[in-house]
């Protein structure tokens, strides 16, 4: 549906794929795009590509089949460079960074000033920490460069712009500090779930699973322990 997309609004399909983090929702499409010669170059980065690599072992021929000739075609880049993309007459920046998984990209664009920002960013929807470094990835949305005009592509969730990117911020930290006191007052992830509290312009965000809060806390908590056993 994408490379039919582009054919449309452009009169010719993708030149350049690429690929935010190796979530499935993000990458199984991958084959969609082509898997013979005239298919698009694939960008990711080294830890995306293995992942992704290993994850066919596990699937049914159907599928690991056309993604490993998708993958035979990716280009894998390091993992914590930055890197520009040119497009002929439109260079694009990639930047590399990790927080929502362990290798996460973003695609910035200067005029117009757009950023597609994987998961890492979410709008009206709270955000997955399923593979989360809750630290790295406040650390990684707090080095996105958001101007005042720019449009932001998140992961999920409609565009947004600079001031729904500081409702999404605010709510990061704001699950920060739930985590931060329930770690000193010795409560669970799922008894400090229970009572969380989005800021209030956020509070009409919707989630795909109840069970989200409780996997922030959880992952947070567990960055939390981390760091007091290595302290002490």
């Amino acid at each position: 549906w994408m490379a039919d997309q582009a054919l449309r609004l452009t009169g010719r399909r993708p030149d350049v794929v690429v690929v935010s983090h190796y979530h499935g929702d993000h990458s199984a499409g991958l084959p969609g795009f082509g898997v013979d010669e005239s298919a698009p170059e694939v960008w990711l980065t080294g830890a995306t590509r293995n992942r992704l690599t290993e994850g066919l072992r596990e699937a049914a021929p159907e599928r690991a089949d056309p993604m490993a000739r998708a993958l035979e075609r990716a280009v894998a880049r390091p993992d914590d460079e930055d890197d520009t993309l040119d497009l002929g007459g439109r260079r694009v920046r990639i930047g590399a960074r990790r927080g929502h998984t362990a290798s996460d990209v973003t695609v910035e664009l200067d005029a117009p000033p757009v950023v597609f920002c994987g998961d890492l960013v979410w709008n009206d929807m709270f955000p997955n920490y399923v593979d989360a470094r809750p630290s790295q990835l406040r650390r990684a949305v707090a080095s996105i460069a958001i101007g005042p005009d720019s449009v932001l592509v998140p992961g999920h969730g409609p565009l947004a712009d600079a001031d729904a990117f500081g409702r999404y911020v605010a709510v990061l930290d704001a699950v920060e500090a739930h985590a931060r006191e329930a770690r000193r007052v010795g409560r669970t992830a799922a008894e400090a779930a229970a009572d969380v509290e989005l800021p209030s312009a956020s509070t009409h965000w919707t989630s795909f699973s109840p069970s989200y809060f409780e996997r922030a806390l959880g992952a947070w908590l567990t960055e939390l322990e981390g760091e007091d056993s290595w302290t002490h």
